[in-house]
């Protein structure tokens, strides 16, 4: 959001600064404002809020083409600097929102690199809808305009920084990667306790229930270790 009555120091802060639920109904979702140092807020709010109304997702089938070129970008460092500088990036705030999608994405190698095949937007639209209102209503209440960032307007590709699954938890091979314990099925004593084991979204930070998840593993692993050593001796 862009252009609060007031500065409200988006630099300033944890790593997330506030947090909101939005579990009434489903799809259920968490809505958070991220604290960004003032460089990268400012790149940020340099992108503007432009609305591409009607054509929004008019680049999602050229993806694969266009794709490469803005990690290209982002890499050689293009888009390091801010696109436009009457933006007050001290009224500025960037708003997340974490949902229980789907979670319908397939991994798969594409010419050697690793690719997701999954129309989340499609899959997702009403849980799509439920964020934009709220972050909509949010600004709103700051005096402030919301628009999605024009990577998510002209693709229609999501923004993770927390991504889940590749290696499910599951009690059979057929369902999942790992057994309840963190084992990989059919490869005894190699474990996985990372996000990836995670099957589902959760609708919320993952940290904590990653960390859990870890900590039972390692305690599985432990487990393990040591009935193999009574059964030696």
């Amino acid at each position: 959001m862009q252009g609060a009555r007031e500065d409200i120091q988006p630099w300033v802060g944890p790593d997330v600064s506030t947090v909101m639920r939005f579990t009434d109904r489903q799809p259920r979702f968490t809505l958070v404002t991220a604290t960004f140092n003032q460089p990268a807020t400012e790149v940020l709010a340099g992108l503007g809020q432009p609305n591409l109304g009607r054509l929004q997702g008019l680049g999602a089938p050229l993806w694969t083409c266009l794709g490469p070129a803005v990690h290209a970008a982002l890499k050689k460092g293009l888009m390091s600097r801010p696109m436009r500088t009457n933006v007050d990036a001290a009224r500025t705030s960037n708003l997340f929102g974490i949902g229980q999608d789907n979670a319908n994405g397939r991994m798969h190698l594409d010419d050697g690199q690793l690719d997701v095949s999954w129309d989340f937007a499609g899959e997702n639209a009403e849980l799509v809808r439920r964020m934009t209102d709220a972050m909509r209503d949010l600004a709103a209440q700051y005096g402030a305009t919301f628009a999605p960032l024009i990577t998510w307007q002209l693709f229609k590709r999501p923004f993770t920084v927390h991504s889940l699954g590749g290696a499910h938890l599951a009690e059979a091979p057929e369902r999942g990667v790992v057994s309840t314990e963190g084992e990989v099925f059919h490869y005894p004593g190699l474990h996985v306790a990372d996000g990836s084991v995670i099957p589902t979204a959760i609708g919320f930070h993952p940290v904590m229930t990653i960390s859990a998840v870890a900590e039972r593993i390692a305690e599985a692993v432990v487990h393990g270790f040591s009935s193999h050593s009574r059964s030696a001796s």
